[in-house]
């Protein structure tokens, strides 16, 4: 598991694992942009399940994490429909009012936001043209977000167990 490597510390008088360490893992790789595939991540699809598939050992989902920057594994990753479900209804209190929640208007060419107020007052300001926006609820901008977080990149395999070596040897000093 990820967190076998870490040193112990002592903390309030107890043995824990140093979990604040982040190791600076063999650099070269890290940047070399040919170290990496992209990948996208299939509906419902954990971090484990995409380390048994392409490492062929689930132990390696530290790796998934750490070439993605995903330090909180719920919800930098993207989240099940049933999940993504229960989140908005949890946020919003139903997917309907998410859907009714107009968050910012989007240009539909640029991509530019504006917010829900400065589209109200388009009639004082008369700087922008109503039918170039559209809206963008909570629901879309969230649903976004979560699609977004699909496409991920892993450390190619051949690269896989120098990493490992790598993070032992920095974790235990």
């Amino acid at each position: 598991m990820y967190f076998k490597n870490f040193a112990n510390i002592d903390f309030n008088d107890q043995i824990a694992k140093n979990i604040i360490a982040r190791p600076k893992i063999v650099d070269d790789v890290l940047s070399n942009s040919e170290a990496f595939y992209d990948y996208v991540i299939p509906e419902g699809m954990r971090a484990e399940e995409v380390a048994h598939y392409y490492y062929d050992d689930v132990d390696y989902v530290w790796l998934v994490y750490l070439a993605n920057g995903i330090v909180d594994p719920y919800y930098d990753w993207p989240l099940s429909q049933q999940m993504f479900n229960e989140f908005i209804t949890t946020k919003y209190g139903s997917i309907t009012a998410a859907k009714a929640d107009i968050i910012h208007y989007k240009h539909k060419t640029t991509g530019a936001l504006i917010s829900k107020d400065t589209y109200d007052l388009n009639g004082t300001f008369n700087k922008i043209q109503a039918g170039s926006y559209e809206p963008l609820t909570a629901f879309a901008d969230e649903e976004a977000k979560n699609e977004a977080k699909r496409a991920i990149r892993l450390i190619d395999k051949r690269f896989a167990s120098q990493m490992k070596a790598e993070l032992k040897k920095a974790m235990n000093g």
